[in-house]
């Protein structure tokens, strides 16, 4: 339909939250502090409930613990086989990285949001009219080591749809600092793409950004030299809050205290 130029493509990624709980995240060595402390844990409700049998205090308690027992014994079962039918992963580097015992192939990865238990979604897009031509999702934090994959499935697409060999060699990438390396440099002077990617250190060589330091330091001695009296801040006694310089309401903090 001629919704595809095949000009130029441009990769980029989303980090997604996945269907698990970054805490259960960890290497084997992890998950086996985990079940000492779970064990502990454990232990000590069990010496409490002996106390309470001795004072004759309300059993109330003891069910509730009780209840709270069988939880922990279930976490330490589900890690102990985990751990009994599965290996650490390996980084690349070749130390063992984090597994997760809820969904193996997702990745512990920080966001704008905090760090979170996900994958990381990355599209290769054409110019023309924004049609993604290959999409994949990655459980890796840094996207540098999937710049190689997204090509072999943007080739692989391309040798399904119109038999081409290499959809590359006429075709321009361009990319973020994300995805700059120089072992991804080598690789794509190999195969050859024409591709346009920023390096970390780009700005640093822009003359437009030689007073980026000078105006930092400023902000850095306004936030110093910046002080606040009670004047600077508005009370409002229906709702109990106060508003800060910045306009954001502050709330009390702590009940039954009066000071000054």
């Amino acid at each position: 339909m001629g919704l595809i130029g095949k000009e130029m493509f441009a990769v980029d990624g989303c980090k997604l939250p996945s269907n698990a709980s970054k805490e259960w995240s960890g290497t084997k060595a992890d998950f086996k502090k985990k079940c000492i402390k779970l064990e502990k844990a454990i232990e000590r409700i069990i010496k409490k409930h002996r106390h309470i049998d001795h004072t004759e205090d309300d059993n109330h308690i003891v069910e509730k613990d009780t209840q709270y027992i069988k939880t922990l014994k279930k976490q330490i079962k589900k890690i102990r086989n985990w751990t009994d039918d599965n290996d650490d992963k390996p980084g690349s580097s070749g130390k063992p990285i984090k597994s997760n015992i809820s969904d193996n192939d997702s990745a512990k990865m920080k966001t704008s949001n905090g760090v979170i238990q996900g994958y990381n979604g990355v599209a290769m897009v054409d110019n023309k009219h924004q049609v993604i031509v290959a999409a994949q999702a990655f459980g890796k934090a840094q996207e540098h080591g999937l710049l190689e994959p997204m090509i072999n499935n943007t080739k692989e697409n391309f040798s399904i749809i119109n038999k081409e060999d290499n959809v590359f060699k006429n075709t321009q990438l361009t990319a973020d600092s994300g995805f700059h390396t120089n072992k991804n440099m080598d690789m794509l002077l190999e195969q050859g793409v024409d591709s346009y990617i920023a390096d970390r250190y780009f700005r640093k060589r822009d003359p437009r950004f030689d007073n980026t330091g000078r105006y930092k330091e400023n902000v850095q001695k306004e936030k110093k030299d910046r002080i606040y009296s009670t004047k600077d801040f508005i009370f409002d006694p229906d709702f109990r809050i106060c508003i800060c310089p910045a306009g954001n309401h502050l709330y009390r903090n702590g009940k039954n205290i009066d000071k000054k």
